[in-house]
């Protein structure tokens, strides 16, 4: 009989630690908890980029004519990856995005008023006009009212070493980094940030990047261009995956157009093509 109870015992302990073995008690240390939570949440697969690398270079190989810089960011672990020129180009109006990030910055800290008036026109209306319709009368009344000086020592304060409000220059390294800092969250508030993104969803010249997007996919963007270059840079969402390509291009003479067209085609496909799972 009394074998039988130690066996008994035994049992019903067995089966109890059998069946509630998974289950964290609360006297399971940090690290056990820690351990068990990293087992159940899957670790981000960050996608891989050698095609990416070795498509585009081998299309600024075939345009011999143009100077060309790409910058790719993973937004979800912020791996950049530079190609072609990275020295900085005459940024067109892509450098409105800092314009209008400064401003909202300062909305942020309470110095600045979205209904407020500047020169006659709210800073809503400016700000729409100078990234949807990319006024450049526009963005001249802000980077008046709030001071070139200002704007490039914010710039700085964002790590953009290659920007100059003077000169009108940034790389494509830091035109991505500033797409990237717009886009955590760390920069603006999310207020701030939504309004920027509503203005960049539906910004004008979309031949380029927004034209190569799939039609699923969700694309921010602020394009420039000379008689001799056209840029452009865009976040992109696609389903999980988010990411932030910039591509400058610029020509010896005058621009061909639906030549570029192409090549932003091309060097986007690349990018959609690495995020797609």
């Amino acid at each position: 009989m009394k074998k039988t109870l130690i066996f008994a015992s035994f049992v019903v302990i067995a089966f109890a630690g059998f069946k509630f073995w998974p289950i964290v008690s609360e006297h399971t240390s940090l690290t056990d908890k820690d351990n068990i939570a990293n087992a159940q949440t899957p670790k981000y697969q960050a996608p891989d980029t050698t095609q990416f690398k070795m498509q585009v270079e081998a299309i600024i190989a075939s345009y011999p004519n143009l100077q060309i810089g790409v910058s790719l960011v993973n937004l979800s672990n912020n791996d950049q990856i530079n190609l072609g020129v990275q020295d900085p180009f005459d940024a067109a109006s892509t450098n409105k995005l800092i314009t209008a990030t400064y401003f909202l910055s300062q909305v942020d800290e309470g110095k600045e008023s979205l209904n407020d008036s500047i020169q006659g026109q709210s800073p809503k209306t400016l700000l729409e006009k100078m990234i949807v319709n990319s006024d450049n009368t526009a963005w001249k009344t802000m980077n008046d009212y709030l001071g070139r000086e200002n704007i490039q020592s914010y710039a700085g304060s964002l790590g953009l070493s290659t920007y100059s409000i003077e000169k009108n220059t940034i790389s494509v390294t830091d035109e991505a980094k500033l797409l990237s800092k717009i886009y955590d969250q760390d920069t603006l508030s999310k207020t701030s940030k939504d309004l920027l993104l509503s203005y960049m969803k539906r910004a004008d010249n979309r031949g380029y990047i927004v034209a190569a997007v799939p039609t699923t996919d969700t694309v921010y963007h602020k394009a420039g261009y000379l008689k001799d270059r056209v840029h452009d840079a865009a976040i992109i969402e696609a389903g999980s995956e988010k990411y932030a390509l910039v591509i400058f291009t610029k020509s010896s003479s005058q621009y061909n157009f639906e030549a570029g067209k192409k090549l932003f085609q091309q060097i986007t496909d690349s990018a959609t093509k690495t995020f797609t799972h």
